[in-house]
């Protein structure tokens, strides 16, 4: 029987490499051209807006982890900059940091690690040139993709259990044939917006606001509907999986069984597609080669010798 995975799996290797060669291309063509590097550091608080993200402000507080990552930036010109990245963290939502009852009792939750290697352009409004503090400030948005790998899990009797592979609505089961478990790799999109100081002609701070577009709504494991037929996720996906599947009878401290499991109901908003966010402080420091700084001292010569005394 013909399968669609290997495809998608081949597609995905195909767009990851894609984006190596280019890099390396860019690298190897901007090599002997007048540019500045960056190489830096950066920490944030990360977000998730999904099935299990009310829209209370304290919830999004409480729900809010870390982000850590390394940056890279190829300069090509004052405004435009070819930018990657490698970032860890972790995002998280849970029902109980709401203040609606009725999620209070839905009682799902999830906690998940993510991996980014990102590649972005980004522009800089008004232009960014540190050297002589020409230009030492600028605004900037930026836009890319990267590859994503996450893994969503839940505490259980201080173990974190891994949510995917229970099938927690009846993925992987005879109940829904031909749906597999989602995959935990993806090629997102990225975007976002922020500024930028020069603290010396080396050393660069910045401040950004980074969010994805994951189209995938199983980052934080909930999508459509419970699974259709409680007997079956039992026995094919185990003993676990009807319990974070509905994890509404650990808070009202009900024994799951064929007669009270939600079947078929409702469980989350599969039209709508998990994000997450996060909001930067990055460090870095500006390589300046000695043909940029060169030509940047010819130019200021230059320009003294144009004016004119009044």
């Amino acid at each position: 029987m013909f399968s669609i995975s290997p495809l998608i799996l081949s597609t995905k290797k195909a767009i990851f490499t894609a984006i190596y060669i280019t890099i390396f291309i860019c690298i190897g063509f901007i090599s002997n051209a007048q540019s500045n590097y960056q190489i830096g550091l950066q920490v944030g608080a990360s977000n998730y807006f999904g099935d299990i993200s009310p829209n209370e402000f304290n919830a999004y507080l409480k729900q809010s982890d870390l982000m850590l990552g390394g940056v890279g930036r190829i300069k090509l010109n004052n405004f435009i900059n070819l930018r990657g990245g490698y970032n860890y963290g972790w995002v998280k939502g849970d029902d109980n940091f709401s203040k609606d009852e009725g999620r209070n009792n839905r009682n799902l939750a999830f906690r998940t690690t993510i991996q980014e290697i990102d590649l972005a352009v980004e522009y800089n409004f008004i232009g960014f040139q540190p050297v002589n503090y020409e230009h030492p400030i600028s605004p900037y948005i930026f836009l890319g993709a990267s590859y994503l790998n996450f893994s969503p899990k839940r505490k259980y009797n201080d173990e974190w259990i891994d949510l995917q592979p229970l099938g927690t609505e009846g993925q992987g089961t005879s109940s829904l044939p031909g749906v597999d478990f989602y995959d935990l790799s993806k090629i997102i999109v990225k975007f976002g917006i922020g500024v930028k100081f020069s603290l010396s002609e080396n050393i660069m701070l910045n401040f950004d606001l980074d969010i994805r577009s994951t189209e995938t709504d199983y980052i934080d494991d909930v999508s459509g509907e419970y699974a259709p037929e409680f007997n079956t996720l039992i026995n094919e996906n185990g003993p676990l999986a009807p319990v974070f599947s509905w994890p509404q009878s650990i808070v009202n401290g009900i024994e799951i069984n064929d007669l009270n499991y939600p079947a078929g109901n409702l469980r989350g908003n599969v039209s709508q597609k998990d994000w997450y966010s996060s909001i930067n402080v990055g460090l870095s420091y500006n390589f300046i080669n000695k043909r940029s700084r060169s030509n940047r001292s010819l130019i200021n010569k230059l320009s003294k010798c144009f004016k004119f005394k009044k």
